[in-house]
């Protein structure tokens, strides 16, 4: 089973902004999607959610090639889930969560107790179960990033396509995130992801897609494609990667190394 990416090019009116791309990962794997602003991944996610037709090339899931399936088959297997965003309107969390099902019912029918159960159970997975009766607008970011989580996997999907999932967040719920991720990941889940943050791929032990100004792409493990030069060319920046040992395991940390060009000293700045 994979999520399959082929000779892929997508953008907007006949214009590619994305070229040529092809990779795939399997279920149960982690896929980090990184570039600089404006090279294009959101546009990479609507075209792999169907939002976008392809200009050419194609996306496959588990053999099947996207475009031969419905709507309601795509989000049976692939579900989305958005930059951490203001829910309008004061739903309960649990009702919330719930919205995810309706790929599984038919026209105007209500959930019924098996999906309540699946949602009382993603929740339990994500331990926010005593959200359960809160309302959305009155939880914190990481809370609600987490609900839009459960909500995905209320579907029951084969993949999960995550827009920038610790955006926003504080360092704390940026961590509760990632191990989620890493959970769903060891339950079978593929999640395929995009982030600004080269070290949550070192976190992750993930596939990775580095997408280049030139308009060349990388892939594949993060250990291979995140060097240090090649992170200096993408993002122009200088970049310290290091190995170490934590209770037996080896790690990797990737830190930018800041340089400060201003000419303008303390007493420059008090004027």
């Amino acid at each position: 089973m994979a999520l399959s990416v082929e000779n892929l090019s997508c953008g907007y009116g006949g214009e590619a902004v994305i070229s040529g791309l092809s990779f795939d990962f399997e279920a149960g794997k982690v896929l980090s999607i990184l570039g600089p602003n404006g090279i294009g991944k959101t546009t990479l996610f609507k075209t792999m959610l169907g939002f976008l037709k392809p200009q050419s090339g194609s996306v496959s899931i588990d053999g099947t090639k996207a475009s031969s399936l419905s709507r309601k088959e795509t989000v049976r297997l692939l579900a989305y889930v958005p930059q951490s965003q203001v829910v309008p309107f004061s739903y309960p969390v649990e009702e919330f969560i719930l919205m995810g099902r309706a790929p599984h019912l038919g026209l105007l029918q209500q959930p019924g107790p098996e999906d309540r159960e699946i949602v009382h159970g993603v929740m339990c997975l994500l331990g926010i179960e005593h959200l359960a009766a809160k309302s959305c607008t009155g939880i914190s970011g990481g809370e609600l990033q987490l609900a839009f989580v459960a909500r995905a996997l209320a579907q029951r999907p084969r993949y999960l396509v995550m827009d920038e999932p610790t955006a926003n967040l504080d360092y704390g719920n940026q961590t509760k995130v990632l191990e989620c991720i890493l959970g769903l990941a060891q339950d079978g889940i593929g999640i395929v992801m995009t982030t600004h943050n080269p070290e949550q791929a070192f976190i992750l032990e993930s596939q990775v897609v580095l997408l280049q100004g030139s308009g060349e792409y990388l892939c594949g493990s993060y250990k291979d494609i995140l060097t240090e030069e090649r992170l200096h060319d993408t993002y122009d920046i200088d970049v310290l990667i290091r190995a170490f040992t934590h209770e037996g395991k080896d790690l990797i940390t990737c830190r930018t190394l800041p340089k400060c060009n201003c000419k303008v000293g303390r007493q420059g700045a008090r004027q």
